[in-house]
């Protein structure tokens, strides 16, 4: 079954640190002020001059933890995860109980397909914050990355515990349910993922291969022209478009 496995993860947020207090006009000087400006800029999807703006704050303070995380999070998005990974190593080394940057960390390794490493970040940052629900979603998608689906279920069934909204655990719970043949609680998952977000056009997709699955041509088709309403994505349009030519849509 196709699934729209690798969009899912790159919607996942990573957690980029709020910074305190603001720059409200002239030049940066201190390393808090070009951290609170590179964060500012992180969050904008400006990451180039975030990653300046970060660079300037540790040339004047070297040991600050939280900015190796934020200059990690901006090579992350940008794919350069070898770059991203040093500077969390570099965050934990400064801040050995930093949960977050475990978790950014298992992101990178997990984007650059190395799921065990990723499983161990993640694990960490659970044994450090058990209150997390990203943290359980993250280390059950490279569960279900692995085929482990049964843990994967376990990490999402406490994501969705801990956050009753996470829209996207639920979205890959249905995924891992699915993957086990279990296509009943597989729709529940995807219409209880469209419920809370009717925006989110994954969920419509993978609902619409489990009716297909199912001999429910109608509303597979329903869903999957949802689909196209909503993804603007030509290789994912293409995909949804044979789905209804096979349904005689």
């Amino acid at each position: 079954m196709t699934c729209l496995r690798v969009l899912l993860v790159v919607v996942g947020g990573a957690l980029l640190l709020a910074a305190c207090g603001t720059v409200d006009r002239g030049q940066p000087t201190t390393s808090d002020d070009f951290f609170v400006r590179g964060s500012s800029f992180a969050q904008n999807g400006n990451y180039e001059r975030a990653i300046a703006d970060f660079n300037s704050a540790l040339e004047l303070d070297p040991n600050n933890p939280e900015v190796y995380n934020n200059r990690g999070l901006a090579y992350a998005m940008q794919g350069n995860y070898d770059h991203a990974i040093a500077d969390f190593d570099r965050a934990i080394a400064l801040r050995s109980a930093y949960a977050a940057a475990y978790n950014n960390r298992g992101r990178a390794y997990a984007m650059q397909g190395n799921y065990e490493r990723a499983i161990a970040d993640y694990s960490q940052a659970v044994d450090l914050n058990s209150d997390e629900a990203e943290f359980y979603h993250n280390r059950g998608f490279a569960y279900y990355q692995q085929e482990a689906y049964d843990q994967a279920i376990a990490d999402y069934n406490k994501a969705v515990a801990l956050k009753a909204d996470y829209a996207l655990a639920y979205n890959n719970r249905g995924l891992a349910h699915a993957a086990q043949g279990n296509d009943e609680r597989a729709l529940s998952d995807y219409s209880r993922a469209i419920a809370l977000v009717p925006a989110g056009a994954p969920s419509y997709f993978n609902r619409g291969e489990i009716y297909m699955r199912l001999d429910k041509t109608e509303k597979a088709a329903a869903d999957f022209e949802q689909f196209l309403e909503l993804n603007d994505d030509p290789e994912w349009q293409q995909k949804a478009r044979d789905y209804l030519r096979t349904l005689g849509q």
